[in-house]
């Protein structure tokens, strides 16, 4: 199970490089510091860093299917990533390693948009880890690439929805 969730998290993390890319260079809100390794507009940890929090979330929509089903799991995993992922935001301000332009409203340090991506963004993970495993790794693979892609749509559709 584990081998499955690194792949399905480290393939939507290294899609996620194309949504880092919306938030710094399209909608001018994310900005990282200048002194870092950077894969096109992200510092060359974030995939990985994503690939931790989907791995995390994973374990717990898992869970959440196995008690409920994966309807519930989803509902409530989507209530918990939109409440515990924007903890990061604060974080990495506090660490200094990103921050938001103030060009949207904000939470504390979160601009609302981003929490409600994280929520849309929670709310596929129990369905798509549900039919990733237990099969073969492609399976994992192509299901990374699609909640990669979902990663963007959900930042694009939750930016328009918060502005």
């Amino acid at each position: 199970m584990i081998y499955r969730l690194v792949i399905f998290g480290t393939v939507a993390g290294i899609l996620e490089l194309v949504t880092d890319h919306y938030l710094v260079d399209t909608i001018n809100s994310l900005i990282y510091p200048g002194n870092e390794l950077m894969i096109w507009s992200s510092p060359a940890y974030m995939p990985f860093a994503w690939s931790n929090v989907l791995l995390q979330l994973g374990f717990i929509g898992v869970w959440l299917t196995k008690k409920y089903n994966i309807f519930k799991a989803s509902v409530i995993l989507s209530i918990a990533g939109g409440m515990y992922i924007p903890i990061y935001e604060h974080l990495a301000k506090d660490a200094g390693w990103w921050i938001y332009n103030n060009n949207t409203t904000m939470i504390f340090n979160a601009p609302v948009y981003v929490i409600l991506c994280e929520a849309l963004i929670s709310l596929s993970l129990p369905l798509l880890i549900f039919y990733s495993l237990d099969r073969k790794p492609i399976r994992a693979i192509t299901l990374g690439i699609v909640e990669g892609v979902w990663i963007l749509l959900s930042a694009a559709l939750a930016f328009g929805l918060a502005r």
